[in-house]
């Protein structure tokens, strides 16, 4: 919704629903129809313009996997040890090829079939305790918990 000038405004998500009923002049849906379709419409958008997200890890001493958010769509960068100036960013190769694992500066994401295990991040430098990975990622929007209260 747009205000006098052309500036984007916040409205509520039960505002946008009757907005969007009133636009459709239509009353063969009620509002939780309308609402699904909200969220249907705010996941196909998180696939073309995510979220850019960044998620902080405390390594511990020679542990070379760790859990990513479960909120990860992909990764846009790793930077290892974060916090350096220059920043030093890691180039991602497979955890497979056989270098991998005896050369610095190298990233993998592994991906589990099962939804209530989260991703993981590998890195091919076997780290301190106490330094800190960042991760800079895609994430999905948030969709309305319950639509069907609206």
């Amino acid at each position: 919704m747009k205000a006098a000038g052309g500036k984007l405004m916040a409205t509520s998500f039960s505002n946008l629903v009757t907005q969007i009923s009133y636009e459709m002049a239509d009353s063969t849906w009620d509002d939780a129809y309308v609402a699904y379709w909200v969220n249907m419409a705010i996941r196909d958008y998180s696939k073309y313009f995510p979220l850019l997200k960044a998620q902080t890890i405390t390594t511990s001493a020679a542990d070379q996997k760790y859990d990513l958010n479960t909120d990860y769509m992909n990764v846009a960068a790793v930077e290892y040890p974060a916090g350096q100036d220059p920043p030093q960013y890691l180039a991602r190769k497979a955890h497979t090829q056989p270098d991998f694992w005896t050369a610095a500066g190298w990233y993998d994401i592994i991906r589990h079939n099962d939804d209530t295990d989260p991703a993981e991040l590998w890195i091919s430098k076997s780290p301190a305790a106490g330094e800190e990975i960042a991760v800079y990622y895609h994430a999905h929007h948030a969709l309305i918990a319950n639509p069907a209260a609206v």
